[in-house]
């Protein structure tokens, strides 16, 4: 008994789209067929449709008139948005922090229990010294030796005070 194959090859097709916003038209009468191996770009200035034409083929959007298929019926779309859409209730903050990451890390990091209720102290290193002094002449001495200061200590020019 033969079986039916999944299709290979989808496609989705736009016939006679239109779209308009108010009485500006942004697609008129687009015709469209396009292979589920299709790479495409969609160029043009600013505000002349680009965005609205992929909503729409995406199924996000209803065209003002004409139709859009995809075939077989039960082709997936995938459609990503070129900017994040914001909860109208969120704070641009929290749209940012939400947006790269940082507010699901701030949530993992605050279920987290410490390992020890006290970190280990960090290890010293040493690092070269170089200071100048006057003599009791009033020349000035120069002095080099080496010391030992945390990492936390550590600026360009040595260990800080």
């Amino acid at each position: 008994m033969p079986h039916a194959s999944p299709t290979p090859f989808a496609t989705i097709s736009a016939h006679h789209v239109s779209k308009s916003r108010g009485l500006a038209p942004i697609l008129v009468d687009v015709e469209l067929v396009l292979g589920s191996e299709a790479r495409i770009g969609v160029l043009g200035p600013n505000g002349v449709g680009k965005t609205t034409l992929l909503r729409i083929l995406a199924g996000l959007e209803a065209p003002d008139s004409g139709t859009v298929t995809v075939n077989p019926p039960g082709a997936t779309v995938g459609y990503l948005a070129q900017e994040p859409e914001a909860d109208p209730d969120e704070t641009l903050r929290h749209l940012l922090l939400r947006r790269t990451g940082v507010a699901e890390a701030e949530a993992l990091s605050s279920r987290l229990r410490p390992i020890s209720p006290r970190a280990p102290p960090a290890p010293t290193i040493d690092t070269p010294q170089h200071s100048t002094a006057t003599s009791p002449s009033g020349a000035p001495t120069s002095k080099r030796g080496w010391r030992s200061c945390s990492p936390t200590s550590v600026s360009p020019s040595g260990c800080s005070m």
